[in-house]
């Protein structure tokens, strides 16, 4: 159904996730790749902890281990690093918005009424906009690389943009934004095993045992919430409103 509404839904989330790629894009040209990726591995402590101090929901004490637990990997991953904290204050940056792309998709969908394609489109509009005024400058300077930009510009586009933001958009509503942060704090691993086999990027021993604390808190949140979950009829038992 088009109304301002719905409009107004994909144009926030939009600018929402363009922030989210911005800021990826500015702290990948300031530190490596590896680094960058980590990051995510705190959405499950910055989803709880918008949960719990801007909603006001409770979150329960099995969640907060499971997001500490993943959080410290990030401090080992970051142990020895040097002379790249501003990048990784961008990336880390760039984390938080992401969390806050979870928390306005569960927004934008929460309504089962509102029109999921719009929402979509709009979105997606929004963010060509903001690429094409941001990369503007940089688009003559494009136009004479050789063909291969444009298919990494496609795979880009198609392959790490559209379908995400679909899966956010159309399944959001169905995942908590705390549940979706957790899900989300993997991220880090499958990227330095990426980052190590096709750009070369080494990983020292701190980064091992960061990436195994990053599985046991997402580890510690999922099997706490398929007992609760065999126990209650609630889907999000996680958080709950307080009385």
């Amino acid at each position: 159904m088009f109304n301002r509404a719905n409009v107004l839904k994909g144009m926030v989330a939009g600018f929402s996730l363009y922030a989210v790629v911005w800021l990826s894009a500015v702290a990948l040209s300031m530190t490596t790749a590896t680094e960058t990726a980590f990051f995510p591995a705190l959405n499950g402590l910055f989803a709880a902890l918008i949960a719990w101090a801007f909603l006001r929901r409770s979150v329960s004490r099995v969640t907060w281990v499971g997001a500490i637990v993943a959080s410290g990997g990030v401090f080992f991953v970051m142990w020895g690093v040097e002379g790249r904290l501003w990048g990784n204050s961008v990336a880390l940056a760039s984390a938080v918005a992401y969390t806050v792309y979870i928390y306005v998709a569960a927004w934008a969908t929460k309504d089962e009424t509102c029109d999921l394609w719009l929402i979509f489109g709009v979105e997606l509009l929004t963010m060509i906009a903001l690429g094409t005024i941001f990369s503007a400058q940089d688009l003559p300077s494009l136009s004479r690389q050789s063909e291969t930009i444009y298919w990494t510009a496609l795979y880009v586009g198609i392959v790490t943009t559209v379908v995400p933001t679909a899966i956010s958009i159309f399944f959001q509503r169905y995942v908590s934004p705390v549940t979706t942060g957790f899900l989300y704090s993997i991220e880090p691993v499958w990227s330095a095993v990426f980052a190590g086999v096709w750009l070369g990027e080494s990983l020292h021993l701190s980064s091992y045992v960061g990436g195994a604390c990053i599985v046991a808190g997402a580890a510690i949140y999922t099997i706490d919430q398929a007992r609760r979950h065999g126990s209650r009829s609630d889907p999000h038992p996680a958080i709950s409103r307080k009385s």
